[in-house]
């Protein structure tokens, strides 16, 4: 997580909230793997996800844009 902090949202790349939404996507990852009970509702992944979509989308756009420029 400090990678991306580091390498990205300091960098200007990602925004804070953007980088908040990453940790907090690891976090609920890691409670639903090793808690003995995560309390998600649908609506709470609804969102999660509407806003990972736009998240993902960004980061497939800035990785474009590093291999263009590796190129």
């Amino acid at each position: 997580m400090s990678q991306i902090n580091l390498n990205y949202v300091k960098e200007g790349k990602l925004s804070p909230d953007e980088g908040k939404l990453i940790r907090q996507m690891f976090n609920k990852r890691h409670e639903g793997d090793y808690e003995d009970f995560e309390d998600t509702t649908e609506e709470d992944i609804i969102y999660a996800m509407l806003k990972v979509k736009v998240l993902v989308d960004k980061l497939i756009d800035l990785n474009s844009l590093t291999v263009n420029n590796s190129l």
